[in-house]
């Protein structure tokens, strides 16, 4: 599976423009009647799967802790996906999967419906995956998942941030599931940028993991993709832990493909169920190389479950630079009380500062208000001294918020304090609708 890079930036706000502001339908999530506590979400490459939570925790556990806190209705349907530390949600981190992108998800259940609408650390009504403020499935006569749209704050369909506008399912007499994804236009789309795989079919092992995924064309044959690679056949433990990924052609061999271009990737998992290493093999079983140089990456966690670091190695263990992005690894601050990242460095394989190869930078600076939110974000040297960065000529990053921690104003500069413009522009201001949802 490709590794998402490492995100600095926070999602890019755009100013307010005149639109209609017709609220989206009443969405209330059912009240909780019972809380399950996890230390991750299980694996998923489908929001045809359900939401599931991975190495159980206490709510004591859970007080002192990362968690994701899992809320289910009287109906025992899910009602609510929070992550966070104690009672205090935040964004979700590496303990979460490609789908979940928001520090509060809720859901709410219609006859034939199943709504899903996001908020962000402090209750405000959020986008996600570029301007999706609801996604809204159908259900079949036995609650199964049909198909899947995006709809914008007026509840007009969209485009995601991923170009897909809409999934749908088909569920084989066999047991498989079909999956087609469609663009605004109708023409396929990719499971997710960068992975090639279209029309899908789904198999499930006993436990209702994903066992295999197949990218086949009508008629239900393989398709090998440009990345030399039809199937992937996916290995979890009983709790839901994804323990490894191993990759098919057409011809279903063993084949060194997608992203990473490796046949079988392992990840191992610490005592407190979080992944701390991930490895690769060959179509032999051999230990290789992945398409960015290294053989294994290893993490460590603090004592609330933030990342530390994580630096590549090669197949002795030595640590080893990323062919794309000129460092070993990189290493995380954080405050006392583990809700603020500080900073972020990257390191060379010696250890010594080095900086991003694509970004110019070697560590970023982070300042909070008293409110807690993040006012400033600077960017420097190996010296320790401000610097433009490379691709964008960015030095700092300053943000106002409003009462309710949004962010209203944002402006860009460079090491003379100087003006720079980010997407044509120096500086944003975000206005709110009635709802709560930034205007677009």
């Amino acid at each position: 599976m490709p590794r998402p890079q490492l995100i600095v930036l926070s999602a890019l706000l755009v100013p307010s423009v005149a639109v209609s502001q017709a609220p989206l339908p009443d969405c209330r999530p059912a009240p909780a009647v019972w809380t399950d506590y996890f230390a991750a979400l299980s694996f998923v490459e489908s929001p045809f799967e359900d939401v599931v939570g991975v190495h159980r925790m206490t709510a004591e556990e859970a007080s002192r802790r990362n968690h994701f806190r899992l809320e289910y209705g009287a109906d025992r349907r899910l009602a609510r996906v929070v992550f966070g530390l104690g009672d205090i949600p935040r964004a979700p981190d590496h303990t979460g999967n490609a789908l979940s992108e928001a520090p509060v998800t809720e859901i709410c259940y219609a006859e034939g419906v199943e709504t899903r609408r996001f908020r962000d650390a402090h209750g405000n009504p959020i986008y996600t995956k570029g301007n999706v403020a609801e996604e809204r499935f159908t259900l079949d006569s036995l609650g199964y998942r049909r198909s899947l749209t995006f709809h914008d704050a007026d509840g007009a369909p969209i485009q995601n941030g991923w170009g897909v506008a809409r999934y749908e399912w088909s569920i084989e007499k066999d047991g498989t599931v079909i999956e087609e994804r469609f663009d605004a236009a109708g023409a396929a789309a990719p499971i997710r940028p960068g992975f090639p795989f279209f029309r899908l079919r789904l198999h499930f092992g006993p436990a209702g993991y994903l066992a295999l995924m197949e990218n086949i064309d009508a008629q239900g044959r393989l398709v090998e993709n440009t990345m030399h690679a039809a199937q992937d056949k996916l290995e979890f433990a009983a709790d839901g832990q994804m323990l490894a990924w191993n990759v098919y052609d057409g011809r279903e061999a063993r084949a060194e493909g997608n992203g990473p271009r490796v046949a079988r990737g392992i990840r191992e998992f610490s005592a407190s169920g979080f992944e701390f290493s991930e490895h690769y093999r060959d179509r032999n079983g051999a230990s290789m190389s992945n398409a960015y140089g290294f053989t294994r990456s290893l993490a460590t966690f603090d004592r609330f479950g933030n990342m530390l670091s994580r630096f590549n190695h090669d197949s002795s263990g030595q640590r080893i630079v990323n062919s794309e992005t000129g460092y070993s690894g990189y290493v995380f601050r954080w405050d006392a009380s583990g809700l603020r990242r500080l900073g972020l460095a990257y390191f060379a394989a010696d250890g010594r500062p080095t900086l991003h190869r694509e970004r110019g930078y070697h560590r970023t600076e982070e300042r909070y208000d008293a409110a807690g939110d993040l006012v400033e974000l600077a960017y420097l040297d190996r010296a320790g001294r401000p610097v433009n960065r490379s691709d964008n000529g960015v030095a700092v990053i300053r943000t106002r918020f409003d009462e309710r921690h949004r962010p209203v104003h944002r402006a860009y500069f460079d090491v003379q304090g100087r003006p720079v413009a980010v997407g044509g522009r120096t500086e944003l201001t975000i206005a709110y609708r009635p709802d709560g949802y930034p205007a677009r």
